[in-house]
């Protein structure tokens, strides 16, 4: 795994959750959406529970994605603490912007007043020190487990 790559997980991230959230927002208004009623027809008796399964499928699906948005939020957090401890600020500001705000070089650039080109010269330097300051043996065991997880899910 590539410094870059390992960076690019924030964005995954953020997407994950941002559907998690929707696929919640979605189950919330499913349950709290009530039928209509056709009082033309005779009365029967209907049970609740089809309602009550619904509620607890939201609770337990509530509780699954507190528990994903508190991993991956450490996931995060990790990263964000390992492009802070790169010793240029310029680098860290980069690095920041571009991947964890998502920021386009051409804003970044803009924001910061210099060169499109200097900025992806600074962004390739940036990457560079984030592989030092991490290290190899970082990667190693990323790939490791990574490779581990894929033979778990074959």
């Amino acid at each position: 795994m590539t410094a870059k790559e390992y960076l690019q997980q924030i964005h995954m991230i953020d997407v994950k959750i941002g559907q998690r959230i929707t696929q919640l927002d979605h189950m919330r208004h499913r349950v709290s959406t009530i039928g209509s009623f056709d009082y033309s027809r005779d009365r029967v008796q209907t049970s609740a529970t089809s309602g009550n399964k619904q509620i607890e499928d939201l609770v337990d699906f509530e509780r699954s994605i507190t528990a994903m948005i508190k991993h991956e939020q450490k996931v995060k957090d990790k990263i964000i603490t390992e492009i802070q401890q790169l010793k240029d600020p310029l680098h860290v500001e980069i690095l920041f912007r571009r991947y964890v705000e998502w920021t386009s070089f051409e804003k970044i650039a803009c924001d910061m007043g210099y060169a499109y080109n200097y900025v992806c010269t600074l962004h390739g330097e940036a990457l560079k020190e984030f592989d030092r300051v991490i290290g190899e043996a970082e990667w190693e065991d990323l790939n490791l487990k990574k490779k581990t997880l894929k033979l778990n899910t074959e």
